[in-house]
């Protein structure tokens, strides 16, 4: 079984700035990626959850997939974002199936 090295970018942001991220993320070359709710957490100013106040400040994570060069180009743009707007982005190393869908 062939697998293939790529990296598995994590990205958590307020539902404000989602559509955003996700051209970001399309204008950088990543091709798929999902996105999650986040229902409830522990950041550092302690605990939170989504109890529906605003969705403006409802937490969403994406993750993707992607080449080691895509992945550079991501954090350098979501380093602007992230000088304005609240949030995280990191990365680890991850082995694939079907490389050419990445």
């Amino acid at each position: 079984m062939q697998t293939h090295r790529r990296r598995k970018i994590e990205i958590i942001v307020e539902s404000a700035i989602l559509k955003r991220t996700e051209a970001l993320l399309t204008e950088c070359g990543v091709h798929v990626f999902t996105v999650l709710d986040g229902r409830e957490g522990r950041g550092l100013a302690g605990r939170w959850e989504d109890e529906n106040v605003a969705d403006a400040l409802e937490q969403r994570m994406i993750v993707a997939v992607t080449t080691a060069e895509v992945a550079e180009k991501v954090f350098a743009r979501m380093a602007e974002i992230f000088a304005r707007y609240p949030g995280v982005i990191y990365a680890s190393d991850v082995d694939v199936l079907r490389a050419e869908r990445f």
